[in-house]
C-alpha cells in the first residue's frame, strides 16, 4: 500500500502538493490525469519515495544512457541485485543467458532488433520502448510488484501504447501512470485521480467517469 497523508510538497517555499490524501492498494491500476505543471510528475515522485525498492520507475525523462546499447540500458533493470561481478561481466561481454533474457523481454515491446544500437540513435518510441523493458526485467525481482510511469507511452502509436500498458498490468500486480490521452485512462485503468493545481479534485472508479468529467482538468486529445 502507498498512501499519503496531508501530504504538501514543492521547492523554493513553492508548494506543487497540496493537502494530498491518497491511498494506493496493492492490485489497483491508477491513471493520473492533468495538465503540464498541474503536479502529477511530482505525485509520482512521492509515491515512489514511499516504497522505492518494490517500485520499478519509468521517468518522463526515460533515465537511458545515450551512448549504451539497448541491450545495456535494459540490463541496468538488474543492477539492484547482488551480483557485481556477474553485471560487470555483462556489461562488457554479454553472457548467453543474460543476452536471452533481456531478448525475450525486448520482443515484448518490439525493440528485439534494437539491442546493438546505441540509444542515441532510436527514435523517441523506441527509446520509451527500451525504457519498459528496462523495467519488466525489474518485475522478474519478487520484490518489485509495483510500475510507476510517468506519460510511459506518449511518444507510442495509439494502438501499441495501449498494448504495452496491457503488458505492464500483466506483469506488475500495481501500475499508476500519469496520461494525457483521456481515452487510455478510461479505457486501461480501474481507477483515475484528476490533479489541478497541485490538488486532488476527482478520484473515481473509471467506470464511473465520462471524457468530459476527464475535461475538467486536462484537454481533449
Amino acid at each position: 500500500m502507498l498512501a499519503l497523508v496531508d501530504h504538501f510538497s514543492g521547492y523554493q517555499n513553492r508548494h506543487v502538493l497540496r493537502n494530498i490524501n491518497l491511498t494506493i492498494t496493492e492490485g489497483e491500476s491508477v491513471a493520473v490525469v492533468g495538465e503540464s505543471g498541474a503536479g502529477k510528475s511530482t505525485l509520482l515522485r512521492q509515491l515512489y519515495k514511499l516504497s522505492p525498492k518494490t517500485i520499478a520507475l519509468c521517468p518522463q525523462t526515460l533515465g537511458l544512457v545515450p551512448t549504451l546499447s539497448a541491450f545495456h540500458n535494459i540490463y541496468m533493470g538488474q543492477l539492484h541485485q547482488r551480483a557485481p561481478f556477474r553485471h560487470l561481466l555483462n556489461l562488457c561481454w554479454p553472457q548467453t543467458s543474460a543476452w536471452n533474457n533481456v531478448l525475450s523481454i525486448a520482443k515484448h515491446v518490439g525493440v528485439q532488433e534494437l539491442l546493438r544500437q546505441p540509444v542515441s540513435s532510436l527514435s523517441g518510441g523506441q527509446q520509451q520502448r527500451v525504457a519498459l523493458a528496462r523495467c519488466l526485467l525489474q518485475a522478474q525481482s519478487e520484490a518489485v510488484t509495483t510500475f510507476i510511469g510517468d506519460e510511459p507511452v506518449s511518444s507510442v502509436d495509439q494502438k501499441h501504447g495501449g498494448l504495452l500498458l496491457e503488458q505492464l498490468k500483466e506483469q506488475f500486480s500495481t501500475v499508476i501512470v500519469a496520461i494525457h490521452d483521456r481515452q487510455f485512462a478510461l479505457q486501461h485503468f480501474d481507477r483515475v485521480i484528476g490533479i489541478q493545481h497541485g490538488s486532488v479534485v476527482f478520484d473515481e472508479l473509471s467506470g464511473n467517469l465520462t471524457l468530459q468529467d476527464l475535461s475538467a482538468v486536462c484537454r481533449e486529445q
